[in-house]
């Protein structure tokens, strides 16, 4: 098995984080959705989000020849809304290259996450979890809180699951 190391993500990771996004997402959720409803979806969510790569709390995983394969971090900010409440943090882009699956590296990205949320003072992390990721944040501790729609377009949304960890 080869190994990986965890690292703040920066600006210069955009292109990157992106093309992990794409590969990961198109191949990893497409048994739990629609063929044509990823085709429309997925250009926009796998876009690196500059302000994520910008944060601080947003993590890259690199194996020894230097690629990015997981990425994923939190905010305090609520996405898309932008809105802080205390005490509660958001998870943020998690992805792991299809190759690099169950290795390890999605939990080294969460248990970063946590315990740097902790040291903040966040007591409670949530998510927006696609259909295939669910199993991954229950063995992490969340909880599902219910059903979801993330609206990529007026008329297209994505079923997903929003999900709560106590920390």
């Amino acid at each position: 098995m080869s190994a990986f190391t965890v690292r703040i993500a920066t600006p210069q990771d955009e292109a990157r984080v992106g093309a992990l996004l794409s590969v990961c997402y198109a191949t990893l959720m497409a048994p739990d959705y629609d063929p044509a409803l990823m085709k429309t979806v997925l250009p926009m969510m796998s876009a690196a989000n500059p302000a994520l790569l910008a944060c601080g709390t947003y993590y890259v995983a690199e194996n020894d020849a230097g690629e990015v394969v997981g990425c994923g971090g939190w905010t305090p900010e609520h996405p898309g809304r932008g809105d802080i409440k205390p005490g509660l943090g958001h998870i943020r882009h998690f992805a792991t290259h299809p190759a690099w699956t169950r290795r390890g590296i999605a939990r080294a990205l969460m248990a970063r996450c946590k315990a740097e949320a902790r040291a903040a003072g966040i007591d409670r992390l949530e998510c927006y979890s696609s259909l295939n990721a669910e199993v991954f944040y229950t063995a992490q501790g969340f909880h599902e809180l219910g059903p979801i729609d993330i609206a990529f377009t007026p008329a297209c949304h994505l079923p997903c699951v929003h999900m709560a960890c106590a920390l």
